[in-house]
């Protein structure tokens, strides 16, 4: 019997329907290592799944990448769901990627990784954004668990070095799925009850149990507030995206409550040290100054005062004599100015008035020739106007041998209006005639 040949591409699809039969290979679930990522631009993506000694090829398609709700890198360590084929036109089989997601713990991480790359890069963790924490606060907030040993022991703390501060508290979840939205609201109640500081706090736990202060809205809500808030979550080896947003970032709740207060005896004791200098200053100035003073108080002049102003007054005495002479002789000048001007006025006030009255006369005399000049001039004008006037007037007219013609009451001013038989009148300078229309 002779051997029946085949296609290659006969082959690959009797090969993919092979794979396709198999209900293990349509649904199955691999974990690995992703190497080789490459991101196409038709939205596709395409990796190498791998483990420490196989590998697999994988690609998954646009519409089920825009699902993933973490950026794909090199290194991660994932778990896939989806099914082996073989791809025809090269016959390779590869795996078809239909959900990824990360492995465990590292999932967690490389979250924490990329939310805290995203909000660094937006500028979230800038000190031109930290607010300075108030060295003497009158009121403070502490936003921890209920009835949990970190509060007990911020409490005490803060009692213990600052017990004149006004502490609220705002219990709120600090575990689990609902922590995170619970943890913004007792943010925004805190920040709007006009405190001096925020303290956020949290006892240790693992990396899950601290996840709700790696949420992003939980770093909005610590960016957005304009009260400074200190956070202080978990052991000193723990670190969240909160110790990065927040304005100071404590290893413990303890520590926190540390920060957020000073110690009362510390600063009874700073005040007591700054009194001391202070005393020692001010006794130091009183020295000095006593020592400038001796030779003052040793002077001719400190001994006697008056000498100071005994010039002054014979001063004052001489020039009050120079004023009174000066006024007196002011006064005196004065008087005589008077004196020749009144009698300058008795003298020659009839010839004042004489020549005053003669100009007035003069001025008169003008004031008549002028205006009779003036009166004649308008009146020769109005006589030529008035010759004007008549002359273009309809009784001017008449006289120069004109007439005009009416028809009952109606002036005529055209032949056409007369016609054979009609009775006019005819008016002159002197008087009316009536007529007829022969012709």
């Amino acid at each position: 019997m002779e051997p029946r040949y085949v296609t290659v591409s006969a082959l690959n699809k009797y090969l993919k329907a092979k794979f396709i039969e198999d209900q293990q290979l349509s649904n199955i679930y691999l974990k690995g290592e992703i190497s080789n990522f490459k991101y196409h631009s038709s939205g596709h993506c395409y990796f190498t799944l791998k483990d420490s000694s196989s590998r697999i090829n994988a690609v998954l398609f646009s519409s089920q990448a825009r699902k993933i709700t973490f950026t794909i890198e090199d290194g991660m360590h994932v778990l896939v769901e989806g099914s082996v084929s073989i791809y025809e036109a090269t016959g390779q089989y590869q795996l078809y990627v239909r959900s990824i997601i990360l492995d465990g713990i590292g999932q967690l991480y490389v979250q924490f990784e990329q939310l805290k790359k995203k909000l660094e890069m937006m500028g979230y963790f800038d000190h031109l954004h930290k607010k300075e924490i108030k060295k003497f606060p009158k009121k403070i907030g502490i936003i921890t668990g209920a009835n949990t040993a970190a509060l007990k022991d911020i409490v005490k703390v803060i009692s213990n070095r600052f017990p004149f501060v006004e502490i609220y508290l705002f219990p709120t979840l600090v575990q689990g799925k609902t922590a995170a939205n619970d943890i913004v609201k007792s943010i925004k109640k805190a920040d709007q009850s006009k405190l001096d500081t925020i303290l956020l706090a949290r006892g240790g736990g693992s990396l899950e149990d601290l996840w709700p202060f790696n949420q992003e809205i939980v770093a909005q809500a610590v960016y957005d507030a304009t009260t400074p808030i200190i956070s202080a979550i978990g052991h000193e080896s723990d670190v969240v995206i909160t110790d990065y947003v927040a304005d100071v970032r404590a290893a413990t709740p303890t520590a926190g409550a540390s920060l957020i207060v000073p110690d009362y005896k510390e600063v009874i004791l700073l005040i007591t040290h700054y009194k001391k200098q202070m005393s020692q200053i001010i006794n130091l100035r009183l020295r000095n100054e006593k020592t400038r003073l001796q030779p003052i108080t040793n002077s001719y002049y400190y001994k006697n005062p008056k000498a100071l102003y005994q010039e002054e007054f014979l001063r004052l005495s001489i020039l009050n004599d120079s004023l009174q002479q000066l006024f007196h002789k002011l006064v005196s000048n004065q008087k005589q100015k008077i004196g020749k001007f009144d009698t300058y006025l008795s003298n020659h006030s009839n010839q004042l008035i004489i020549k005053k009255q003669n100009q007035i006369q003069i001025i008169n005399q003008k004031l008549q020739f002028d205006f009779q000049i003036f009166f004649k001039l308008k009146q020769n004008q109005y006589n030529n106007i008035k010759e004007r006037l008549h002359a273009y007037s309809p009784l001017g007219i008449l006289k120069r041998g004109f007439t005009y013609i009416t028809k009952d009451d109606k002036m005529i001013v055209s032949a056409k209006e007369l016609h054979q038989g009609d009775a006019i009148e005819v008016s002159f300078i002197d008087g009316k005639r009536k007529a007829t229309i022969n012709d």
